[in-house]
């Protein structure tokens, strides 16, 4: 939103009243302060760790905590004693299962960070929970990617997640076929399950000399590179909660086919971090 954050201790939900399970304000700044004080591999904090385990709550189908456990802490043994490392555990596996029960009981809430704008208002930031929820996305990313690809539906629930992680700079989206992407240099393969959008305009098609205006374009990302106004940026970050609950309700009812299976060598979206590409 073109503000500079400037990150404070205390974490913010999109509602400000205690949900009905989960971990007290108290033992969230204590798993906050663990993770600020041991990163990660991806340094994630507890917004971001939230966003993890949301997208491994509602993900197309159950992924072990073997897999996700390695994305939020790092095991480099750093964890002084046992009493420290059952804390901690036990901390994100209560974290894990409030995601749970919250879905079910529909009283869901993302965290976000709280951060200061420049006037030194303090506002609620979704980047780190969108990084966390697209680390999640990346574990799954070939039946996110395919899925993606051949059924609108899920695209059109994720729209204010999408449109949040590209506005803060999480993913970065390329338009297949148009001038200056990827894939129109040759140098990279489309996402999974990604078709071409754009075709090549052929001579007869190119607008002429009295100004017509190009085609319209058809890819249904385009409207992620538009920057978003104060009012969108406000209403996608309120619905981020009915779209992670959408998404588990989704992929109940639409399994993943045989052909969509787990590939851990294509991801779905590039994910930015401090300009790095993070796969």
């Amino acid at each position: 939103m073109g503000q500079t954050e400037r990150p404070r201790a205390g974490m913010g939900r999109a509602m400000s009243e205690q949900p009905p399970y989960g971990l007290t304000d108290i033992e969230l700044d204590e798993l906050n302060e663990y993770l600020a004080e041991h990163p990660g591999p991806y340094q994630f904090g507890l917004d971001a760790a939230h966003g993890l385990l949301s997208a491994v709550v509602v993900a197309p189908e159950p992924i072990a905590a073997s897999e996700w456990l390695p994305v939020l802490i790092s095991d480099d043994g750093e964890i002084a004693d046992a009493d420290t490392n059952n804390r901690v555990l036990t901390l994100i596996v209560r974290l894990y299962n409030s995601i749970v029960q919250e879905l079910e009981a529909f009283s869901y809430q993302p965290i976000y960070a709280e951060v200061e704008d420049e006037q030194g208002l303090a506002r609620l930031s979704p980047r780190g929970w969108c990084e966390g929820f697209a680390a999640g996305i990346d574990l799954r990313s070939e039946i996110w990617g395919t899925r993606l690809g051949s059924d609108p539906r899920l695209l059109e629930i994720m729209d204010p997640i999408i449109r949040l992680s590209a506005e803060e700079g999480v993913l970065d989206i390329d338009v297949v076929g148009e001038p200056g992407s990827a894939h129109e240099r040759g140098d990279e393969l489309p996402l999974p399950g990604e078709q071409p959008w754009h075709e090549q305009a052929s001579d007869d098609a190119l607008p002429d000399e009295a100004g017509d205006d190009p085609p319209a374009s058809d890819n249904p990302w385009q409207h992620l590179l538009e920057p978003m106004s104060e009012p969108d940026y406000d209403a996608a970050l309120n619905a981020v909660a009915a779209a992670v609950a959408d998404i588990q309700q989704y992929w109940r009812d639409h399994q993943p086919r045989q052909d969509e299976s787990f590939d851990a060598d294509n991801p779905l979206l590039r994910r930015k971090r401090d300009g790095q590409w993070v796969h």
